[in-house]
C-alpha cells in the first residue's frame, strides 16, 4: 500500500511539473540518425509550476505548492476533480 501512494504522488509530480517524455519519439529520432533536440536549460533548472506534491492519507486529495499573486501558497486539490484552492 505504501509503495503505491508514492508511485502516486511520484506520477502526480511528474504530472504537475509540466514536463512530459516520450521515448517513442526519442527511439524514432535514434533511429533515423536524426539529432534528438536538448531540454531547454530553462525547464530543467528553471523554477516549477508546482513542487512537492503529496497525496493525503486517505487517497482523497492532493497537495502542492504554487505561487499565487506571487507568493509560494500551499495548494489542495480534490484527486480526479479540478477544483484547487489555495
Amino acid at each position: 500500500m505504501r509503495s503505491e501512494v508514492l508511485w502516486m504522488v511520484m506520477m502526480a509530480g511528474i504530472l504537475l511539473s509540466g514536463i512530459h517524455f516520450s521515448p517513442a519519439e526519442a527511439g524514432e529520432a535514434e533511429g533515423q540518425g536524426e539529432e534528438v533536440p536538448l531540454i531547454p536549460r530553462e525547464v530543467l533548472f528553471g523554477n516549477p509550476r508546482y513542487a512537492q506534491a503529496r497525496v493525503s492519507p486517505d487517497g482523497k486529495y492532493l497537495s502542492y505548492l504554487a505561487p499565487e499573486e506571487g507568493v509560494l501558497n500551499v495548494w489542495v486539490r480534490t484527486i480526479g476533480k479540478d477544483d484547487d484552492r489555495a
